[in-house]
């Protein structure tokens, strides 16, 4: 059924684009989300993780504006009344060393991953799963495409900064959930 809900500029959150930094976990290692009721619905106020404290790594982009999380709804054909969301984050982390390289192994080296994108309007995106009370944990993960992390290094030339790019690309059936966990709380799972 189609119901619709209205919306209006003011009714928006603020406008400011990109991405000030994110955390990224193993998918394994996470069991269970709690989803909050009453004014904190459909939003993700808790994970429960095996082999924390430190199970989501903290990254913090290069400030040059060039990180971000989209989320690109398509019909997978004319027929479709489904939808899929092709989701993608990509950040820089500037310099090449040992540290930069190790950390980029271990992100390849993941089968799939869980991300909490921190937007620069303050909003909190979760991608690589999917709220599903009807599933163990309360979550699936993406249902579409596993969610997954790709790293380059690069030395560009000299008129450029050396850097880490990681891309995270998944697919879901459905739009990220929102959490309002605090950093605090993240580092401390």
């Amino acid at each position: 059924m189609c119901q619709l809900i209205s919306l209006t500029s003011n009714a928006c959150a603020p406008a400011k684009g990109g991405v000030v930094g994110c955390y990224i976990a193993p998918a394994s290692a996470i069991t269970a989300i709690t989803v909050g009721t009453g004014a904190n619905a459909g939003i993700i106020t808790g994970f429960t993780v095996t082999g924390g404290p430190g199970v989501f790594r903290k990254y913090e982009p290069a400030k040059n504006q060039t990180a971000f999380y989209n989320q690109t709804g398509e019909r997978p054909n004319e027929f479709s009344a489904g939808i899929r969301v092709n989701q993608e984050g990509f950040f820089q982390i500037t310099g090449i060393s040992k540290q930069i390289a190790d950390a980029a192994d271990a992100l390849n080296g993941c089968c799939q991953v869980v991300v909490i994108w921190i937007l620069a309007n303050g909003a909190r995106l979760v991608q690589g799963l999917e709220i599903d009370s009807t599933a163990t944990g309360g979550f699936t993960l993406s249902k579409e495409g596993d969610c997954r992390a790709t790293c380059s290094i690069i030395s560009d030339t000299a008129a450029n900064q050396s850097r880490l790019e990681v891309r995270v690309t998944s697919s879901s059936a459905a739009f990220s959930p929102t959490t309002n966990m605090t950093n605090a709380a993240i580092e401390a799972l």
